[in-house]
C-alpha cells in the first residue's frame, strides 16, 4: 500500500495581485503625506521670511541684542510685535507695521500676565486662548482671545482689548458668532 498521495493537479502559484494593490495604496499614502509636509513647510517659510523682515526693520530703529518673542497681530492691518533686549539689557517692545516702526520700553506698560489677571478677575470662568500685543485704532493694545460665557450662559469666543500703558479695558469685547 502506497501511503503517499499525489495531487491530481499541480499547485498553482498564488495570485500576487493583492501585493500590488497594497503596495500601490502605501505608495499613494506616502506621496500624499510628502506633499502635505512640503505644502506646510512652504507656508512656514513664507511666515518665517516675514518675521525676519520685521526683525530687520526693528533693528534698523533700535539695535536689539536679543529677540525673545515675535507676535503677529492682525486686526485691520498686520503688525509684528517684537519683544527683546537692547544693548543695555533693557526690555523693549517694537511694533512693526507696514509704514511705521514704534518702540517702547516694556517697563512703560503692563505685561501679558497683568492682562490675564484682569480678565480672570472680571470673568473667573474664562479660558484665555491667547494674549497678543498690537495696535488698534492707532493705540498700543493687548488683544485677548477668550472663551467665556455670554449673558445667556452660553460658551462663546470673545476678543477683548486692553491699553498697553495701563491695562485699562477698551470697550466690552467683540463676541464671535456661535456656530
Amino acid at each position: 500500500m502506497d501511503l503517499h498521495m499525489t495531487r491530481s493537479r499541480p499547485r498553482r502559484s498564488r495570485n500576487p495581485r493583492w501585493r500590488w494593490v497594497v503596495s500601490g495604496v502605501i505608495l499613494a499614502l506616502v506621496l500624499i503625506i510628502g506633499l502635505l509636509v512640503y505644502f506646510l513647510n512652504s507656508v512656514n517659510r513664507e511666515e518665517d521670511a516675514k518675521e525676519a523682515a520685521a526683525i530687520q526693520r526693528a533693528n534698523e530703529t533700535i539695535q536689539l541684542a536679543s529677540v525673545d518673542e515675535v507676535d503677529k497681530f492682525v486686526w485691520f492691518d498686520t503688525t509684528y510685535v517684537i519683544q527683546g533686549k537692547d544693548a543695555s539689557n533693557v526690555e523693549q517692545i517694537i511694533w512693526v507695521g507696514k509704514e511705521k516702526v514704534d518702540v517702547k520700553k516694556a517697563a512703560d506698560g503692563v505685561d501679558k500676565a497683568y492682562i490675564a489677571n484682569q480678565l480672570l478677575t472680571t470673568y473667573p470662568d474664562a479660558d484665555i486662548k491667547q494674549i497678543t500685543p498690537g495696535i488698534k485704532d492707532g493705540e498700543f493694545v493687548y488683544q485677548a482671545f477668550v472663551n467665556r460665557k455670554d449673558e445667556e450662559g452660553k460658551s462663546r469666543h470673545y476678543y477683548h482689548f486692553f491699553r498697553f500703558d495701563n491695562g485699562q479695558r477698551i470697550g466690552e469685547g467683540y463676541p464671535m458668532p456661535n456656530q
